[in-house]
């Protein structure tokens, strides 16, 4: 049985709970846990207060995967506004982005529908010396799927293939 909480029909598995996420923060478990977590939450202030107070004082990994996260979370409700500011900030608080830092926000340009911001962050990325992976291109790959430009998405299939970037099971 499922048992609600707050009269609100919120699950009580989905509602958010801060002492879960220093558990997770404390045990350096960023990822799958924080995700869960941030399921309930109703807004970016919310999440940002979440994720940010359960990992203050930790080091500069563990906040690269809380901004990570937090782009994942705007991605999902088509917040790319709020997705690139997410950057922005890491980069004024001298956290540098990794390739998935960058994957995330490829993917968030490519949830909505904006193909050519797509492409300004993977040029940012190149020019910022991370290197694409395989995961890379496939998000490129889908958000030109999500377009309908198959040939736009079989050149970067070639692209990624020059580089020594084998397809995956994914890819196909």
């Amino acid at each position: 049985y499922q048992r609600r909480v707050h009269g609100g029909g919120i699950p009580w598995y989905r509602t958010p709970c801060i002492s879960q996420l220093r558990t997770a923060a404390t045990r350096g478990h960023g990822g799958g846990h924080a995700r869960h977590t941030l399921q309930g939450c109703g807004n970016l202030k919310e999440a940002r207060e979440m994720v940010f107070g359960a990992m203050r004082g930790k080091g500069k990994e563990t906040k690269l995967r809380a901004y990570r996260e937090l782009m994942t979370w705007c991605g999902r409700r088509g917040m790319l506004r709020e997705a690139i500011a997410l950057m922005q900030e890491m980069e004024a608080v001298d956290i540098r982005p990794d390739v998935s830092i960058y994957n995330t926000l490829i993917s968030c340009c490519g949830r909505s529908g904006q193909l050519r911001q797509s492409f300004e962050v993977f040029a940012k990325m190149k020019k910022a010396g991370v290197i694409p992976t395989v995961v890379t291109y496939n998000t490129l790959i889908q958000a030109h799927s999500k377009a309908k430009n198959v040939d736009k998405a079989l050149a970067t299939v070639e692209e990624m293939e020059a580089l020594n970037i084998w397809p995956d099971t994914v890819t196909y």
